[in-house]
């Protein structure tokens, strides 16, 4: 993971943020579990993390206000969101991030794993995990 060997490298704390749009039980059940897989695995490589579980519409002005709180150096995010979601290369939260960032932004693609919890899609929720 691209952050966590930043982080080590720098000896920085990660902020994870977690976002979330709509509040339907079972989709918000899976994001729960895909943080825990996150804190879990920046844990386990021995990261200081802090998580914040935010809500709203625009979650790109949510993630660019978190990072400004936090004082963040760099922006860690995925360029690719779940595979219901439109988008070429960026997704257009994606993409929001990089063009009204002033905090510099790092984007990748998730690695796959047979243990990564999947979204549906289904009861509108969006929700996003970066670090």
């Amino acid at each position: 993971m691209h952050a966590v060997d930043l982080a080590k490298r720098l000896g920085a704390t990660i902020y994870l943020a977690e976002l979330v749009s709509n509040l339907d039980p079972a989709e918000k059940a899976k994001l729960n579990q895909k943080v825990k897989q996150v804190q879990d695995y920046l844990t386990k490589h021995g990261l200081q993390h802090i998580t914040k579980e935010m809500h709203g519409t625009n979650l790109a002005l949510l993630t660019l206000n978190f990072a400004t709180a936090v004082d963040a150096d760099l922006i860690v995010m995925m360029t690719e969101q779940e595979p219901n979601v439109s988008g070429l290369f960026m997704g257009p939260f994606a993409q929001q991030v990089v063009n009204h960032s002033n905090i510099p932004v790092l984007s990748i693609r998730p690695e796959e794993h047979p243990e990564n919890v999947h979204f549906s899609g289904s009861g509108g929720i969006k929700q996003h995990i970066f670090l």
